[in-house]
């Protein structure tokens, strides 16, 4: 897999750059392949939700049986969680300029509850309510910006956002805004809720060994095809080089990692990342490029990325170490990135 970073822009000009996520995806798997095997393995590939997945099945036992319709998987989770999908559940919710109760799909419900979970164990700092506002910087489904939005239109989409306003009562399959323009992102989640449904899926076939990945959020569980732990690379970004930051060996775990140079734009001399803060309404800014999670869950792991993020790794290194959180911290410095890591994260580096 040829992964390309890029360390400088151009003024006024659109990235979508794949970061550190997609290479520790793309390193998983070639770490995984290097040495010789003691088992055979499957290789399942596609695309599905935008982007691209990865199932390695190991075991000779596994392999002789079907293995299950990933794509179909995936296929049917976008029609639940996907903004770019008009009939998806979530875009109907969206269209659902109204504050009473809305029928939806169990699946979108939990979803949000679990969500809903989430951003109060951060404070806000994981929000999916903050839909306006990545429609409104340009990272949404809709058009793209290349310049920030006016003061007066960022004042008016925060009034749409706050994850206090969104309200779930899943025995019925019912959710709730409190403003009508309320408008819920699950990009920033989603991923992690597929690997984690194609994860569950592959261990009801009844496989005990394999990789999950989709656009960089994985899932593993046992042993990879050698036999042992699964070996991770993370890579540091640094110009088009590529340099190895560390390298850890994960099992029956998830990992997950939010950057602040996936997707930006610059303007005036300044560059404005996809990550918006829920508590400021506006890209991030300090020098954290980005944070990898290692959880029991793909879809934690997501959010937690995502919400210590945007804390930055000084505030947000110290929530995850007193909630004792596997986090790992890639901060730009004078002279190039620094790696900070948890003591829950610790015991993963080879």
């Amino acid at each position: 897999m040829r992964i390309i970073i890029y360390a400088e822009v151009a003024p006024i000009e659109r990235h979508n750059v794949r970061a550190v996520s997609l290479i520790v995806a793309g390193l998983a798997l070639l770490l995984s392949a290097c040495g010789p095997t003691k088992h055979p393995e499957l290789a399942l590939r596609g695309t599905a939700m935008g982007t691209t997945y990865n199932v390695t099945i190991v075991d000779a036992q596994t392999i002789a049986a079907d293995p299950p319709d990933v794509a179909a998987l995936l296929e049917n989770l976008n029609r639940h969680f996907s903004t770019y999908a008009a009939d998806s559940a979530l875009s109907n919710f969206n269209r659902h300029q109204s504050t009473e109760w809305f029928t939806t799909s169990s699946e979108l419900c939990n979803v949000l509850a679990d969500a809903q979970f989430v951003s109060e164990q951060t404070l806000g700092s994981f929000d999916v309510t903050i839909g306006s506002l990545v429609n409104l910087w340009g990272f949404g489904p809709g058009e793209i910006k290349l310049e920030p939005p006016t003061d007066s239109s960022i004042l008016a989409a925060r009034e749409n956002t706050g994850y206090a306003k969104l309200h779930t009562r899943c025995d019925e399959k019912m959710i709730r805004k409190d403003h009508e323009n309320l408008y819920v992102d699950l990009s920033g989640y989603a991923k992690g809720i597929a690997v984690d449904a194609v994860a569950s899926q592959l261990a009801e076939h009844g496989y005990a060994n394999f990789l999950v990945e989709l656009g960089g959020e994985i899932s593993v569980r046992g042993l990879n095809a050698r036999g042992k732990a699964w070996r991770i690379a993370i890579e540091r970004p640094d110009g088009e080089e590529r340099l190895l930051e560390a390298t850890i060996s994960i099992s029956d775990s998830s990992l997950a990692t939010s950057g602040d140079y996936r997707n930006f734009f610059e303007f005036a001399g300044h560059r404005y990342s996809h990550t918006i803060d829920p508590r400021t309404a506006r890209p991030i800014i300090h020098n954290t490029a980005s944070v990898t999670v290692i959880t029991n869950s793909a879809a934690k792991a997501d959010a937690l990325a995502t919400a210590l993020l945007v804390m930055g790794h000084e505030d947000g290194f110290r929530f995850a170490a007193e909630n004792s959180i596997a986090a790992y911290f890639l901060v730009r410095g004078e002279n190039g990135f620094d790696g900070i890591a948890t003591p829950k994260f610790e015991p993963y580096f080879e």
